[in-house]
């Protein structure tokens, strides 16, 4: 585990680091071949950790589809946790074994939840945090026809000064669970 600098003058040492990569996919579109396209990206950077939010435990294709996912993939370790009323949830993939998994939080009627993932690297134990905060849903602005492009701006304007005091509140919740985690944590 390391923090990176993206625009670095020179190349950083990153012997030992844990990359990760994370996606909100929204389902992919309950599609097997949009996850396939997903399959691809991550064989193509082989992180260590995969972090998902808003996955499908199943999909027409894949019944199983973490499991598919994972097998696709290479990765030996993997889990979905969802809700029973959601269909998506939180899908985790690690080249690590994982030792112990913690839910942050969840909201009786909200799909948004955290876990904490423990791995034993290499280097050592660390968590990985995979949290799905509570959604901007602009979807719901996107797909409108009957406007256009610069009238769209101040739904989507809207629509994050309502959501971010939400996500201040779910990040709030959250702190006091990780107190007494005393690991490295990367969120």
């Amino acid at each position: 585990y390391k923090f990176l600098n993206l625009a670095p003058e020179k190349e950083p040492d990153v012997k030992g680091a844990v990359s990760i990569m994370t996606f909100n996919i929204q389902g992919f579109a309950i599609k097997k071949e949009r996850l396939d396209h997903i399959v691809d990206l991550i064989n193509e950077h082989q992180p260590d950790v995969v972090c998902f939010q808003e996955f499908r435990k199943s999909i027409r294709g894949a019944n199983d589809a973490i499991a598919y996912t994972a097998e696709q993939t290479g990765y030996p370790h993997f889990m979905f946790q969802g809700r029973d009323i959601h269909k998506h949830g939180l899908a985790f993939m690690s080249k690590y074994p994982v030792v112990d998994t913690d839910t942050l939080f969840v909201y009786n009627h909200y799909i948004n939840q955290g876990v904490v993932s423990t791995l034993e690297t290499p280097n050592g134990r660390v968590g990985v945090g995979n949290i799905h905060l509570s959604s901007f849903q602009f979807d719901e602005i996107t797909s409108r026809e009957d406007l256009e492009p610069k009238e769209k701006l101040p739904l989507y304007l809207k629509r994050i000064k309502n959501i971010i005091p939400r996500q201040e509140a779910e990040v709030e919740r959250i702190v006091p669970m990780l107190a007494n985690y005393d690991l490295p944590l990367i969120l």
